[in-house]
């Protein structure tokens, strides 16, 4: 775990503008409405890196995993991901998958 402290007020607020804030994981919306269009894939992949998963199936295939607390928020990024599923309840999170290497090899690459 890694913990970090801010005391700037300037910072504090500017996070906030992102939906930044303390204990976010049931509240956190993605801010698309300020996020410049050139950054998107960039914001969407700090996203991924922090709730997403990747992994290979037996049969050798590629799975996309976007995991959230959030059902709102969950369903943001398949939209602005470009894959529009809608994302499942179990566990405790909202969650969609995508597999296969047509489908899930595109996502990989637009983020990364």
């Amino acid at each position: 775990m890694v913990r970090a402290s801010i005391s700037s007020k300037i910072i504090i607020k500017d996070l906030e503008k992102y939906n930044i804030v303390p204990n976010k994981s049931l509240i956190y919306n993605i801010p698309e409405e300020i996020i410049p269009s050139q950054f998107l894939s960039h914001f969407l992949r700090g996203l991924f890196d922090g709730d997403g998963t990747c992994c290979i199936t037996k049969k050798a295939q590629p799975v996309f995993r976007f995991c959230s607390r959030n059902q709102t928020c969950c369903e943001q990024f398949s939209r602005l991901i470009g894959v529009n599923k809608k994302p499942t309840f179990s566990g405790n999170v909202w969650h969609f998958t995508v597999e296969g290497i047509n489908k899930a090899v595109p996502l990989f690459d637009y983020l990364y």
